[in-house]
């Protein structure tokens, strides 16, 4: 115990445990209101999005954030267009989504290895 609180004089640890009560209260708020409107799954569905967004960068030797970033707010951007246009459920939305994307990711993916197996 006394470890932790000697911890404390730091003033990065200071900062750090204020920033976890903020971003903890906020998270909170933030979560009644995704579960309220049946996105409960964002965050999975926007991860399935960015893992495949960052395997293409890495095949097509990209830089991965720049390419992983818009992918993913132009993913978050079309569950929204679909849900709101065609009045289906949020989470319902997020599974098309992440579904195509990985399924993109493993067209490009194994393909692209496919293909340059052949002239190895």
């Amino acid at each position: 115990m006394d470890e932790l609180i000697s911890l404390m004089k730091y003033t990065f640890m200071q900062r750090a445990i204020i920033c976890g009560i903020a971003i903890s209260f906020c998270a909170a708020l933030i979560g009644v209101i995704l579960v309220l409107k049946n996105y409960s799954m964002i965050g999975h569905g926007l991860g399935e999005v960015g893992f495949a967004a960052l395997s293409l960068a890495m095949a097509l030797n990209l830089p991965e954030l720049t390419v992983a970033v818009p992918l993913v707010i132009v993913a978050a951007i079309i569950i929204m267009i679909i849900s709101q246009k065609k009045g289906e459920s949020g989470d319902v939305t997020i599974a098309l989504v992440a579904s195509r994307s990985i399924n993109i990711w493993c067209n490009n993916y194994c393909s692209y290895f496919w293909f340059w197996s052949k002239f190895l």
